[in-house]
């Protein structure tokens, strides 16, 4: 099951048509949306995809808040445009990997990696 927090209606939607046809994907727009999911499903999510650049209360801090509060949930960053400082940042709050918006068949490859090495 894998968590998806991100502010773009549109990139959600492209996202479901891709994601959802092979496992159940849950949507958040925010951090406090993705705290309220993680608090009542968290469990049973095997991967969480973060974008960097929410509004208001930043994904880096999602990001380090979620390897704090579920260490064993692999995090992979969300961007539109990755930059080696904030390659570097994402890395260091404890993301397991980072991919560049829009989605792409790539994306599964690098989720089906995360799990794997996270043994999920």
């Amino acid at each position: 099951m894998i968590l998806l927090v991100d502010d773009d209606p549109a990139f959600l939607q492209s996202s479901e048509t891709m994601l959802a046809r092979d496992e159940p994907v849950y949507f958040a727009a925010d951090a406090n949306n993705a705290r309220s999911l993680l608090s009542t499903i968290g469990a049973e999510f095997t991967v969480a995809l973060v974008n960097v650049d929410l509004p208001g209360e930043t994904g880096l801090g999602l990001i380090g808040e979620i390897r704090r509060v579920a260490p064993e949930l692999p995090v992979i960053a969300i961007s539109g445009h990755l930059q080696g400082s904030i390659l570097e940042t994402v890395r260091s709050m404890g993301a397991a990997e980072i991919v560049r918006k829009p989605l792409t068949s790539e994306w599964r490859c690098v989720i089906d990696r995360v799990r794997r090495t996270a043994n999920v």
